[in-house]
Formats: C-alpha cells, structure tokens, sequence
C-alpha cells in the first residue's frame, strides 16, 4: 500500500531537510559549484520571506522526500512582481 505524501510549508524548523534536498536535486543534474553555505542562506531567506517566494517540502512516511520552491521576479512587461514563469495577460 503506498503512503500519500504529506505536503507542508517550508520553514526556518526544516531548512536542513529542505537544503539535503536541493543538494540531492543539483546532483542529479549534475549543476557544478554547490555552495552550501550559499545555498542555506538563500534557502533561509526564502523561507523567512514570503515576498520572495514560497517553498513546500512533501514527506513520506515522515521523510522528507521532495521539494517545490516558486519565487517572484520583478518585470516591466508585468508592471512589478509576477511568478517565475508565469503567463500573464495584462489587460
């Protein structure tokens, strides 16, 4: 029987779960230069900050197992803060 995932909102409390994640996901991906450090402080104000964006982190039988993190760009075309990757239709 498979266990539902368990989605919650990323916080200050589990941004290390949150940043073993992302070093799991750049590895995969093979993206060169990880930067923990970097990395934790970004991670820290993303979660700290919901102007930024916001992150999410889905647990599996209490293990964290995935991550979603959707942050705002600024645009001009937008007329300020949109979401990254978004198909806006000014009117």
């Amino acid at each position: 029987m498979m266990q539902a995932a368990a989605i919650t909102k990323a916080t200050e409390r589990n941004l290390q779960a949150l940043l073993v994640l992302v070093e799991q996901y750049w590895a995969f991906e093979e993206i060169p230069g990880v930067d923990r450090a970097l990395l934790s402080t970004q991670l820290a104000r993303i979660v700290s900050d919901s102007r930024l964006g916001e992150a999410w982190i889905a647990r599996i039988a209490c293990e964290a197992a995935a991550y979603l993190i959707g942050v705002y760009v600024f645009s001009l075309e937008h007329a300020g803060l949109t979401p990254e990757g978004a198909n806006w239709k000014g009117g």
